[in-house]
């Protein structure tokens, strides 16, 4: 299990389904595809609250500049908002790269993100996410998808299934 923390301004978006996206920077791992994520508001406080727990759908390369208007990601097969066939090589000058797809609708991608639209998006960025080493206004990271509750098929941990019940359900 993952666990991802969140402001409170997206404890409702979550709740509600409209939040199916989160995007962060780098480290060692992330969630995989799969795996179940636990998304919390004020973890390491002592207001911590888990707010849904959801199975990653995706987690690909991600980059946005505000100044040049731009979000590009990796394989984008459940991010809102990409052009289907455009693929090309996004280079950065720390040496990272990655195959991307460009965002064409932003306004679709930052409602994902729990988001007003692109324009509320941009004005969060701005204020959260100023870095002085990138004049450029890169931020490289990933972007994780997980599933809406009302699509989990799996209303009970998998490991509280016991053997009879999936006799009952038919699977030997």
């Amino acid at each position: 299990m993952f666990a991802y923390s969140f402001q409170a301004r997206f404890v409702a978006a979550i709740e509600a389904d409209e939040k199916l996206q989160t995007i962060r920077a780098p480290r060692k791992r992330h969630a995989r595809p799969g795996e179940q994520l636990q998304l919390y508001a004020g973890m390491r406080t002592k207001h911590c609250r888990l707010i849904a727990r959801r199975r990653c759908l995706s987690v690909d390369p991600t980059a946005i500049s505000i100044q040049e208007e731009r979000v590009v990601v990796g394989s984008a097969a459940n991010v809102s908002g990409t052009e289907p066939t455009e693929t090309f090589l996004m280079a950065f000058d720390d040496g990272s790269a990655f195959q991307a797809k460009e965002i064409v609708d932003k306004d679709a991608f930052a409602i994902r993100d729990g988001f007003a639209g692109w324009r509320s998006m941009k004005l969060f960025w701005a204020s959260t996410h100023p870095d002085p080493d990138k004049p450029d206004g890169w931020f490289v990271g990933v972007v994780i998808c997980w599933t809406p509750s009302a699509s989990r098929k799996d209303a009970l941990p998998a490991t509280a299934i016991v053997p009879h019940e999936l006799e009952d359900l038919g699977i030997r």
